[in-house]
């Protein structure tokens, strides 16, 4: 993938995504509106939302902030207060105040933003069934200009990394912005073109650590040391996909913070669970195209972890999914249950996991 760093700071960074996110657009699933969320609402949305809807129920939970934003009222069944189930699923604000009155946690779900040296970069979240069926796709994944419609115009916000350090190579050893721009790019290329997702995944743990131990002044920059390790057919290659990680599903369990339940949609993570198999291997695509949106533009490296528990956190992403595949199997086809098994590793990894808790977990397991 050729994604160039964007090492200059602009005005307006060109935004990327991956293609298979470009074309995303609301199909008013209802999850975000069902998931029992408190959603904060600004003052000006507070004031035109009153204004619309006022003559009727509670809008808003008790006690306001004195800055006049408020939070969305849920209803007995955790459901938004302005959730129209009858009618076609929509969000009322939206459909009588335009999507401009949104709160804005409601107009950048399921956005996933960072913005760093290299430019801006835009994923989604999967929990969202929208997203979720762009991963079924058989075209080539490729890093491509953000729309409009995935930017928000420019406005989309998220994590600003642009004036902090680069990522660690390994623990008190700094990248620079071209080495770990060509890390992300290359182990985004041997998730779609090694034999299986599961043994680019080790692959890429494998050449991490060896490109762990470069050191400034060495022979090759560390972009270039990138290039020919991974150009490197892999002598450690067993040809063997490796068994999820038990021990990185419970510390990724573990960083949910206290007070916040986790579904009983997850509890199968907590529990030994049977291997998908074929399956697993059935749904090879899905998996790779599913990873690569972990890799791309993710936010781990800017919570302390170095190149390797980089690769530890997208392995954690892989051993949620494999336990909640099998659990979704006995009630669903193969599609489908992994559909519903990557919403609920999303559920638990962008919404639920504590960032930091869970970047110092895997810091600690290391």
């Amino acid at each position: 993938m050729n994604l160039e760093p964007q090492v200059e700071r602009t005005a307006s960074p060109v935004a990327r995504c991956l293609s298979i996110h470009a074309g995303y657009r609301c199909r008013h699933a209802g999850a975000c509106c069902t998931a029992g969320w408190e959603i904060p609402a600004e003052a000006l949305v507070v004031d035109a939302v009153s204004r619309r809807f006022g003559n009727r129920g509670q809008l808003f939970r008790p006690n306001r902030a004195p800055d006049g934003s408020a939070v969305l009222a849920l209803r007995p069944d955790r459901s938004c207060v302005f959730f129209d189930d009858a009618d076609g699923r929509l969000c009322e604000i939206h459909r009588d105040l335009g999507e401009g009155l949104l709160p804005s946690a409601c107009r950048h779900f399921p956005r996933v933003v960072l913005s760093d040296r290299r430019g801006t970069f835009v994923t989604l979240s999967h929990f969202c069934p929208t997203a979720a069926s762009l991963l079924v796709s058989n075209e080539p994944v490729s890093i491509v200009q953000a729309p409009a419609s995935l930017t928000l115009n420019g406005t989309a916000e998220g994590l600003d990394a642009r004036d902090v350090l680069p990522p660690l190579l390994r623990p008190n050893m700094l990248t620079d912005v071209d080495g770990y721009a060509a890390w992300e790019n290359a182990v985004l290329d041997l998730l779609q073109a090694g034999n299986t997702a599961g043994e680019a995944l080790d692959a890429a743990a494998r050449k991490t650590r060896r490109i762990a131990a470069w050191t400034p002044g060495a022979r090759l920059a560390l972009r270039d040391l990138v290039g020919d390790e991974f150009a490197r057919p892999d002598a450690d290659s067993t040809g063997n996909q490796s068994q999820p990680d038990d021990r990185l599903a419970a510390l990724a369990l573990s960083a949910v913070p206290r007070g916040l339940a986790v579904p009983d949609v997850l509890a199968a993570a907590r529990a030994p669970s049977s291997d998908p198999g074929a399956a697993w291997r059935a749904g090879d695509g899905i998996v790779r195209r599913y990873l690569m949106s972990k890799v791309f533009g993710n936010w781990w490296p800017y919570f302390g972890l170095d190149l390797c528990g980089v690769v530890r956190a997208i392995e954690a992403h892989a051993a949620i999914l494999k336990r909640q595949l099998a659990r979704h199997l006995a009630a669903r086809d193969e599609q489908g249950a992994f559909l519903e098994a990557i919403r609920d590793t999303d559920l638990l990894m962008v919404h639920l996991v504590d960032f930091a808790t869970f970047a110092g977990a895997i810091r600690g397991d290391t």
